[in-house]
């Protein structure tokens, strides 16, 4: 759960301006790794 706390913050820096898309990226992305 770390690891997806870190890519949130990394996630936010990168990509504030994407809004709703950015959200539902970073949810794939965090279950791709939990998978």
């Amino acid at each position: 759960m770390e690891l997806c706390t870190r890519i949130n913050r990394f996630w936010l820096s990168c990509t504030r301006g994407l809004g709703d898309s950015g959200v539902f990226l970073l949810v794939f992305y965090c279950l791709f790794f939990l998978v």
